[in-house]
């Protein structure tokens, strides 16, 4: 019997051997012959009443580029709406000009400047947004190729904070919630920003102390109304705060076109940091290209955590 067992395991070890070699065998390169990639035109513009226009207009790049910002330059850009026609002009600022601060993040720009380059184009105007809520507003841009792009959108009204509120536990930490009022007649989308200064005190070496206020964001996300439609509702925070702590909690009323592109935006992001996520089509409101065109309004409430 021992023998028979013997003689079956070396039975299945040349079987395994022989299929392992064959398998060896199986191995072949592949060459793939990839489509020839076609640039698409990207537009990302956001639209606050009472603030001047903002615009960028690049082209995509192939997958396995190296990676930089294409700008578009020379292109017709129009914003029309009940009140008339804004004409954007093309602006050119070098990324060290201290102007651009005002704008955008300079350090972070620096930082990636291999990939934004020595200047930054985009498309504006000095002559503010109108305050025209709930009213349509039409992109135009044509390109020095005769390509056009077209979208349409509103900016909303502002939701109004109604209240923060702060409570403390056992342990004398803090929480803040944000109390707001939703309208019931419409469906609405939300992007909650939430945001702590505290004062942070540092021992130094030679004996002196450095004190600095420290900004940090806490919170950044969008949601809808489903679950709280034409309700009373407050966003909350974690037991984390101290007295003194400074918060800065912000409410945008932004469209179902930004909400989508977000979650897109996001889910896309997340599927190219991981080699198991799925491939996510980025939702896009820009008539011959992709992107984005939204209006944004929000209420921003300041408030220090009290003993």
């Amino acid at each position: 019997m021992q023998q028979q067992l013997n003689t079956y395991s070396i039975y299945i070890l040349l079987v395994l051997t022989i299929l392992l070699s064959a398998c060896g065998n199986l191995q072949q390169d592949i060459e793939l012959e990839l489509p020839e990639y076609e640039p698409e035109i990207s537009v990302e513009a956001y639209l606050q009443a009472g603030q001047p226009y903002f615009l960028t207009l690049v082209k995509s790049q192939p997958y396995f580029d190296d990676i930089r910002v294409e700008y578009l330059s020379g292109a017709t850009v129009t914003v029309s709406h009940s009140q008339g026609v804004d004409t954007l002009q093309e602006f050119n600022i070098d990324i060290s000009d201290p102007t651009l601060g005002l704008l955008a993040d300079t350090a972070l720009l620096n930082t990636f400047s291999g990939i934004f380059g020595e200047q930054l184009v985009f498309y504006g105007s000095f002559q503010p947004v109108p305050t025209l809520y709930n009213e349509d507003f039409n992109l135009k841009v044509e390109t020095l190729d005769g390509e056009q792009l077209t979208a349409t959108t509103k900016i909303l009204p502002v939701v109004p904070i109604d209240s923060l509120v702060q409570q403390f536990n056992d342990q004398q930490e803090a929480f803040v919630l944000t109390f707001f009022t939703d309208d019931e007649t419409t469906t609405n989308f939300y992007r909650r920003v939430f945001e702590f200064q505290r004062l942070q005190v540092d021992s130094m070496d030679n004996g002196t102390v450095d004190s600095s206020f420290v900004t940090r964001v806490d919170q950044d996300f969008i949601t809808d109304d489903i679950v709280f439609n034409g309700q009373p509702f407050a966003f909350g925070t974690d037991f984390q705060f101290e007295v003194g702590d400074t918060i800065f909690s912000t409410l945008y009323h932004i469209t179902e076109d930004y909400f989508d592109f977000i979650t897109t935006r996001d889910a896309a992001v997340a599927a190219a940091l991981s080699p198991f996520g799925q491939p996510a089509v980025l939702s896009s409101n820009i008539n011959g290209g992709k992107g984005i065109f939204t209006g944004i309004s929000f209420v921003r409430e300041t408030y220090v955590i009290q003993e």
